[in-house]
């Protein structure tokens, strides 16, 4: 379902999504993003024993929605990094929207929100500078609701950097690779 103005340019070519294990060996020393979207604990252990045997030269950061997976993952791998989960980036946009923040910490070692949540903007100089206080590193898309819209233009790039924004996410890393070069 991938379109680019209006055209599926992947729609009728053999591409598949690989396994993790696939990524692991074809790029041993990558940076990646690990956003773990299933809510069962078991996949804990499963990416666990993966990672140490076929990801020890890599640099990772595992994220989740779900806050019990990370729990999990900070009991088990306690030096590994990670993204706030939904509860502890709700917990920091509330406490830094109602001027709490020094009463809650960030545990997580990243955050990683969107610039807007429905009407809600959530990277206000506030909040971003709670995190930078902290000397934890924000990486944003641009929406979240019902559509999730990552970044698409210089624009919308330049606006987040322009915030104090460290990271992005985007359809294009091609594009803006080319762009910043």
């Amino acid at each position: 379902n991938f379109k680019v103005n209006e055209d599926f340019p992947y729609r009728n070519q053999p591409i598949g999504v690989p396994m993790l294990l696939e990524v692991f060996q074809k790029f041993p020393n990558a940076k990646l993003l690990l956003d773990v979207h299933c809510s069962n604990l078991k996949v804990v252990d499963l990416f666990v024993e993966l990672i140490e045997t076929e990801f020890l030269r890599g640099d990772f950061i595992i994220a989740s929605e779900h806050d019990k997976v990370i729990q999990r993952f900070r009991h088990k791998k306690p030096e590994w990094r990670y993204g706030a989960p939904s509860k502890e980036a709700k917990l920091m946009l509330y406490s830094s929207f109602l001027f709490l923040d020094v009463l809650f910490p960030i545990k997580s070692d990243i955050l990683i929100l969107p610039k807007r949540y429905g009407s809600i903007n959530d990277l206000s100089k506030r909040v971003l500078n709670h995190a930078e206080k902290r000397n934890k590193p924000v990486w944003a898309w641009m929406y979240e609701g019902k559509y999730v819209k990552a970044v698409e233009t210089k624009e919308e790039m330049e606006l987040l950097y322009s915030l104090g924004v460290d990271g992005l996410f985007t359809e294009y890393p091609k594009k803006f690779l080319n762009e910043i070069i």
